[in-house]
């Protein structure tokens, strides 16, 4: 329990402190206020000092953002000079009665930590106090919990290799690292493995870091991110979970397809994006899919993740992945016609950049092992020997347009008019073909496909595949008419 002294305030806590929430109204948002200010307690105001008492992640929150602003109120209105915290559990604050003193010790399984106009006391926002560290045989602090996954220092926006496929990605992620929370928030990066999504979440760490170090930024994967919140259950520590992940400023998670089926850690995710948007932290999010592909998840996570910027990024196309290889053999390699011998790999390699990056790595190293000359024979053997699907240069998938081109030929309609807004039978059925078809033999995402038939809604393209699936099902007209396009467009 928290120790009550006998000496008497000299000024009522909670009547000072219900007058600098007050005057904070205007300056603070309603939501900041009603999430994180209002409640704290007030515990004494004398001396000159105000002390406030919370949990410990909203004293964290509170202590490391909003002090100078809480001083210079307290100030204006004549109140105290200089702002204190503590932080206690939720029974010692239903128990305690508002007569603590700045002078008296800290509560047990708290830490008072008094603050100037300069802001937190250094080396107090990110710990962990579990009971008392005065050197007088009272137990050590429990050390902090380790959370998280490190940032790749090496994958930064200026090692980003910029393509049609990823340009649009890229520049949002760079203006939400400019600007947190204030462009597009969340930011949800969807497409398949090896387009560069992880890539730019750890740009995005790597850009707060440098630029604005004193925001906290927390990056993870989704594996991660269960695992850790698993074992703050075992151990018994999800307070201190909580208060690692929902006391950050960034908050960046990779595959988060990977919480489907997990339906605590999906309970848990859903509280924590919440908290964290309510504060104005941003969230950064990659997939493999796009919101409403998700359906393993719950339909309120997919809600909250398509509520921001959903950006696709596509495969690399040769353009990219020739740049990708040319400065990679830059790096790597010093003989001029090594680095021509190595572009092969673009036309030899086309997944994704991190097949294409094991193969340059493969290739090199093929080289240094066994004192080979890099050639073309030596480019086509690691090939052969790693990327055995990979034999000869794979056969382009058609596009969108081409799609479009084949459906407009068959049902005797201008693009246009298979583009346009018109929903009249006779050219909606050859419009959800040709989404269908576009779906199914394309590399685009949904999204992408809806703007190409000029649709805002990417859900257009989803009832287009459900419905000519349905058809082609029940029909033999439909599929035969349906297999003869696709017999188009090989």
């Amino acid at each position: 329990m928290l120790d009550h002294p006998s000496q008497q305030p000299s000024t009522d806590p909670q009547a000072a402190w219900r007058l600098i929430l007050d005057r904070l109204r205007g300056r603070v948002d309603e939501t900041t206020l009603d999430l994180w200010l209002h409640p704290l307690q007030a515990l004494d105001c004398a001396d000159g000092t105000l002390l406030l008492a919370g949990e410990p992640h909203l004293v964290r929150w509170a202590r490391d953002r909003c002090t100078p602003l809480l001083t210079e109120v307290a100030q204006s209105a004549g109140i105290a000079q200089t702002i204190a915290w503590i932080e206690a559990s939720p029974a010692d604050l239903s128990s305690a009665a508002p007569t603590w003193h700045a002078g008296d010790r800290a509560p047990a399984g708290g830490a008072y930590a008094p603050a100037t106009t300069q802001g937190a006391q250094s080396g107090q926002g990110n710990g962990h106090t579990n009971g008392h560290a005065n050197g007088t045989g009272d137990p050590a602090p429990a050390a902090p919990l380790e959370v998280g996954d490190p940032i790749d220092p090496t994958l930064t926006f200026e090692s980003f290799v910029i393509g049609h496929s990823n340009r649009l990605a890229h520049g949002a992620a760079l203006q939400v690292a400019e600007l947190p929370a204030a462009a597009f928030n969340p930011l949800l990066l969807c497409g398949p493995p090896g387009t560069g999504k992880t890539h730019l979440m750890h740009a995005i760490a790597n850009y707060v870091d440098v630029t604005a170090p004193h925001l906290r930024v927390h990056l993870c994967t989704s594996e991660r991110f269960v695992s850790d919140f698993l074992g703050a259950l075992r151990s018994r520590r999800i307070g201190d979970f909580k208060d690692q992940v929902r006391g950050v400023d960034v908050l960046l998670v990779d595959d988060i397809q990977f919480l489907a089926g997990k339906d605590k850690t999906e309970e848990e995710f859903f509280h924590t994006f919440n908290a964290l948007e309510r504060s104005g932290a941003q969230l950064v999010l990659t997939s493999d899919q796009p919101p409403g592909e998700l359906g393993d998840l719950s339909e309120r996570l997919r809600a909250r993740f398509a509520s921001g910027l959903v950006v696709d990024l596509e495969r690399p196309d040769d353009a990219l992945r020739r740049t990708y290889v040319a400065r990679r053999a830059a790096e790597e390699l010093d003989a001029p016609q090594e680095r021509a011998q190595l572009s092969h790999l673009a036309e030899k390699i086309t997944d994704g950049l991190r097949t294409l990056e094991g193969a340059i790595l493969s290739t090199i190293a093929y080289r240094t092992l066994t004192g080979r000359e890099l050639d073309q024979a030596l480019v086509d053997d690691v090939v052969r020997r790693l990327y055995p699907q990979s034999k000869g240069r794979a056969p382009e998938r058609p596009t969108i347009r081409r799609v479009q081109d084949v459906v407009c030929a068959e049902f005797d309609l201008d693009h246009e008019t298979l583009v346009g807004p018109s929903r009249a039978a006779a050219i909606a059925w050859p419009r959800q073909v040709a989404m269908y078809l576009a779906r199914q033999h394309t590399e685009a995402s949904l999204p992408t496909i809806a703007r190409a038939f000029n649709r805002r809604d990417h859900t257009t393209v989803m009832h287009a595949v459900s419905r000519v699936t349905e058809q082609i099902d029940r029909d033999p007209t439909v599929h035969t008419q349906v297999s003869g396009l696709v017999d188009n467009l090989r």
